[in-house]
């Protein structure tokens, strides 16, 4: 196995993630029936945000967090589907790569989900500021 190094390599770790998470029973609803995503739309700017997190190549420009919270008015996110989302990403990630970006790609996305149950905590209080 190889590292994650590429544009390449960061659509097939998102392709592979998201084949997991449709099929999940504890999360896939999420995707399949509250957010109901335009898959053509959506992998290319998952693999933009990705890209920009993992390989410094600037290409997302949008806001994550503020979509989880929006997302959050719609079905009350738990830390247990957090914990799914990160342990599908963490499997794919060691089934597919080993090496420095791979470990980063796993730290990264757990600190990212903490960040993100806090400010969803935080958005459902008064003059939440983001």
């Amino acid at each position: 196995m190889k590292d994650i190094t590429s544009r390449n390599d960061i659509e097939l770790l998102v392709n592979e993630f998201y084949k997991k998470v449709l099929k999940d029973e504890l999360i896939g609803f999420i995707f399949t029936k509250i957010v109901q995503l335009n898959w053509e739309m959506h992998i290319p700017i998952i693999c933009d945000f990705w890209e920009s997190v993992l390989l410094d190549n600037i290409k997302y420009k949008g806001n994550p967090i503020l979509k989880h919270i929006a997302l959050n008015k719609k079905v009350n996110l738990k830390n247990e589907h957090f914990e799914r989302w990160l342990l599908l990403w963490q499997n794919t990630i060691q089934a597919n790569f080993l090496g420095k970006t791979a470990e980063e790609a796993i730290k990264k996305a757990n600190m990212m989900g903490n960040l993100m149950r806090y400010k969803i905590e935080k958005s459902k209080e008064t003059g939440f500021i983001q």
